[in-house]
């Protein structure tokens, strides 16, 4: 069975206040030449279909504009489409029979069960003669389908794994199993926040055996976790922390228990991000850096400001001037942050979730504002926020 692999398109998103439906378009049109040139048997989009869960119009019809672009690309692949946490998976769900007459399968959840339980065959596709794609979405872990009534809940999302990788059977052919989650030991490079997503790492293990290759979605990085389980990454930067390349998988499977064969195909950004300059230098000489950039550059520019004293507040009405008549989207002026050494004793220690409730609100907005910026708050700050604190609590 021969698939090609992605995740995480995001579409709709705004780029900090620039639209990117283009940069979709590009993105489309290189992976319908992908599909044109491989004719795989199944591509599989692994979740974050759309960057909210609202989404907006364009981006619905950006939507269905790709997916069709990508079936006439090759008609005798099946699209197989499942729900992020990003993405509304009763929203997808909607569209779910209509799609279907079109050869698309999308997935956006469950249907249960009176008493809570599930047909596992709901996740599965044949691809006739080829081998089975698992389409499972993405489920919050305290939220996974009950294999049976009496489960208990720390058991589901193995038992929920379990049980779709049994329901196919001993054929012979080939398994892919689609999951939107973050495994431990993944690099999360251009997620900001940990846990990734509002997400705890999950172990591999929660995820079962028997799969042939496991084809995951949620983490932008594409990364290799082992011979059998990969990211494919998102296929366009989301982040300045994302300036590194971005790629589809070609995944090729001889037959059951097969170690996957797998080739990146690199997806070209119609725009890049950019940081000025790199490693970041006083504010007069990261914008002479700005003005250096070459005016035919179209990338995302985020200006990158290290020094001690504060930025002057016209710091970015200097750089929009300066990349008047230029082609790329000025985005931010951003401080490099400092690392901060809290004194001994001076921020209580937290080391399990118990311990907030242990401490004062503000001991843990100072954290946080310490953690993101590398300075600590001072006194004026304090004061306003603890004045803020007592106003949430009247």
């Amino acid at each position: 069975m021969r698939i090609v692999h992605t995740s995480d398109w995001h579409l709709g998103q705004n780029f900090y206040r620039f639209d990117r439906e283009e940069e979709h378009l590009c993105f489309f049109e290189q992976l319908a030449e992908v599909l044109r040139r491989e004719r795989p048997d199944a591509l599989v989009v692994s979740g974050d279909v759309f960057h909210n869960s609202a989404p907006s119009i364009s981006a619905q019809r950006l939507f269905v504009e790709g997916v069709m672009m990508l079936a006439d690309s090759s008609p005798e692949t099946t699209i197989v489409i499942t729900a992020g946490n990003h993405d509304s998976g009763s929203r997808l769900d909607a569209e779910r029979l209509l799609w279907r007459r079109l050869g698309v399968h999308v997935v956006g959840g469950c249907q249960r069960l009176p008493d809570g339980t599930f047909d596992p065959n709901q996740f599965v596709v044949e691809i006739s003669g080829k081998g089975y794609i698992i389409a499972a979405p993405y489920f919050h872990t305290s939220n996974y389908p009950l294999a049976s009534a009496d489960m208990d809940r720390e058991d589901r999302q193995r038992g929920f794994f379990d049980a779709l990788l049994g329901s196919v059977g001993d054929t012979g052919l080939p398994v892919v199993m689609m999951a939107h989650l973050a495994v431990a030991g993944c690099d999360t490079l251009g997620h900001e926040d940990e846990p990734v997503g509002g997400m705890l790492k999950e172990n591999l293990s929660e995820l079962g055996e028997g799969y042939d290759y496991l084809a995951l979605g949620h983490i932008h990085r594409p990364q290799q976790i082992n011979p059998r389980v990969y990211y494919s990454g998102s296929p366009l930067p989301l982040s300045f922390s994302e300036a590194y390349s971005h790629f589809v998988n070609i995944v090729e499977i001889a037959e059951r228990g097969a170690l996957p064969t797998v080739e990146q195909v690199e997806i070209v950004p119609q725009r890049r991000v950019k940081t000025v300059p790199q490693g970041g230098a006083p504010l007069q000489e990261a914008l002479d850096s700005l003005g250096d950039l070459d005016d035919a550059d179209d990338s995302y520019i985020r200006v990158l400001v290290d020094q001690e004293d504060v930025i002057a507040a016209d710091a970015e009405d200097r750089a929009r001037k300066i990349v008047d008549g230029k082609a790329c989207r000025f985005c931010e002026i951003r401080r490099k942050p400092r690392k901060y050494v809290p004194k001994n004793g001076d921020l209580p220690e937290i080391t399990e979730i118990e311990d907030f409730t242990q401490i004062k609100p503000i001991d843990i907005v100072r954290r946080s504002y310490e953690r993101k910026t590398g300075t600590a708050m001072n006194d004026l700050l304090i004061e306003m926020m603890n004045r803020a604190i007592e106003l949430a609590e009247e």
